[in-house]
């Protein structure tokens, strides 16, 4: 890809730096795991570094989400690059059941849809350390439904379940885009719970219509990359072989 790799030694580093806030934080450390000491993982970060738009699909399991946010938090804390928050986005959409009302403000709405990534975070840098963050501005959550408007800059942007959004809702976050923004999609074709065909997802769209476009990265993680456990690898076959057998969701 042209740019030097970092170590693990500097992947894991754990000094700490001054944020614009005046606050003192270590850099997130992070272990790779899977095939080849998280080979593929380590791929999905160089990408991030050096695309202004990540894109990636694959199955439960395999890191999407983790080695995203890890990755990005790294931007966050290395001065020089010009990163001062991180946002974060997913669709509000249940999984196959309602539970009704929510109360409170938006932004306590929004939490319960973003309470994976939030805890990704936490086993990362640490719970006390993100809401020290959240308070500064430097990690928020959004609504897709509030965003028209908007212009990030000197952001990362992370949306996570990219299967359940819109080609609309794609479209208009990708256009929110500012200067010095980086947009990270992570998404499974096959989990979505808002379309049955999932070639109508905003996330399918993206993938086939920004191939091949300068400053975009598409990556794409497999069954052999599971890392959260092997036993998922096993559960999704079975789950083929009810598609085999004519067995299909309703």
């Amino acid at each position: 890809m042209g740019k030097k790799k970092r170590t693990d030694e500097a992947l894991s580093s754990g000094s700490s730096r001054k944020t614009n806030t005046g606050k003192d934080w270590k850099k997130p450390w992070c272990t790779f795991k899977g095939n080849d000491n998280g080979v593929k993982q380590k791929e999905y970060c160089e990408l991030i570094k050096d695309n202004e738009v990540t894109i990636c699909i694959g199955p439960a399991g395999t890191g999407k989400s983790y080695v995203s946010i890890w990755e990005s938090l790294v931007l966050l804390w290395e001065e020089g690059n010009g990163y001062n928050s991180i946002t974060l986005f997913k669709p509000v959409v249940e999984a196959d059941e309602k539970i009704g009302f929510l109360p409170g403000s938006v932004e306590d709405k929004i939490s319960v849809y973003s309470h994976s990534s939030l805890s990704i975070i936490d086993k990362i840098i640490g719970k006390e350390k993100r809401l020290e963050l959240m308070a500064l501005g430097l990690i928020e959550c959004r609504a897709l439904a509030y965003i028209r408007g908007d212009s990030f800059d000197n952001t990362i942007l992370i949306l996570e379940e990219g299967q359940n959004a819109t080609p609309r809702q794609m479209k208009t976050l990708l256009t929110r885009i500012g200067e010095n923004t980086k947009y990270v999609i992570n998404g499974d074709m096959d989990q979505s719970d808002r379309f049955k065909d999932f070639t109508r997802s905003g996330l399918y769209d993206i993938t086939n219509r920004l191939n091949n476009v300068e400053g975009v990265g598409i990556f794409e993680f497999g069954r052999e990359d599971i890392v959260r456990n092997p036993i998922i690898g096993k559960i999704l076959e079975r789950y083929d072989d009810d598609c085999d057998n004519g067995i299909k969701f309703k």
